[in-house]
């Protein structure tokens, strides 16, 4: 029987030593594995590995041939986006909650926030621009929370 996994031939390059150690333990697990498969497939005779072989190809080729059929016979030579309206801001369910000392502290949490943003957009415009891109509905929803919980102070 042919070996399906062969030894390579060592290659002489200059490595540090921890590289080198690194290099020797991976390339042992390999030869590991490699005699392990090779000792499995040494079971397999060489009719069965060729109609293994064949069996996969055909199975493999058979599925890339009906993606390509699916892929072809698509009525529409173009997809078809459609727009969807995307709400600025999401209302609050009324009524609201009844401030307790939770709501409060993250009240006070968010106000602190708001103040950092704000000295952000003033000593550094180009951070601030970019929390914004990365975040479109960051500073709408703050001002949208401040602005519901003013009204029931």
């Amino acid at each position: 029987m042919f070996k399906l996994f062969q030894y390579k031939k060592e290659t002489l390059v200059k490595v540090y030593p921890v590289w080198h150690r690194m290099q020797t333990a991976v390339d042992t697990k390999t030869r590991q594995l490699a005699d392990c498969l090779n000792r499995q497939t040494a079971k397999i005779s060489r009719r069965s590995m060729i109609i293994i072989l064949v069996i996969f190809c055909l199975c493999w080729s058979a599925a890339s041939i009906a993606v390509l059929i699916k892929a072809l016979q698509r009525k529409e030579g173009k997809l078809a986006i459609t727009a969807i309206a995307v709400p600025k801001s999401l209302p609050l369910p009324l009524p609201l909650a009844p401030l307790d000392t939770a709501t409060l502290q993250a009240l006070k949490r968010i106000a602190v926030f708001q103040q950092y943003l704000d000295s952000l957009k003033v000593y550094n415009p180009d951070k601030y621009r970019e929390l914004q891109n990365s975040r479109p509905g960051l500073l709408d929803s703050i001002g949208l929370i401040q602005h519901y919980y003013s009204k029931l102070k």
